[in-house]
């Protein structure tokens, strides 16, 4: 007899309900799929910053094309972002965040205000927005 397949919660982010998180917490589990030190940079360039290639990505911090192709994939995998090849040869893809890439937009403003308050950040950097 088969297993009957547990029901994804609702608003859950594809594999939540199967990935081992190391606990319960909403701000851990939060932090294991965006705290790294280039995720949300990358959900950054993609929301404001019109980057979409792989590499004007790599060009916008200088994150290794390792790091940056394994990030990528990780928001594909959980349903952030998602891919569209736009050439054919050699093969290229243009990223972009997905509804719920876009649901962390208030997330990051609300980090922004606050490296602005308390580290002298700006609200955006001239150089790298096309705002």
């Amino acid at each position: 007899m088969q297993k009957a397949k547990p029901k994804r919660r609702r608003n859950t982010l594809p594999g939540a309900d199967d990935f081992p998180f190391r606990s319960e917490c909403s701000i851990s589990r939060t932090l294991e799929l965006l705290g790294d030190k280039w995720t949300l940079l990358i959900v950054r360039d993609l929301l404001w910053h019109g980057k979409h290639t792989f590499k004007e990505l790599a060009d916008a911090e200088g994150i290794p094309t390792n790091l940056l192709s394994g990030r990528l994939q990780r928001l594909i995998d959980w349903g952030l972002a998602d891919r569209e090849q736009y050439q054919d040869n050699p093969v290229r893809y243009r990223y972009y965040l997905t509804d719920a890439g876009m649901a962390l937009e208030d997330t990051l403003i609300q980090v922004m205000t606050w490296g602005n308050r308390y580290l002298g950040g700006g609200f955006y950097d001239r150089k790298q927005s096309i705002r």
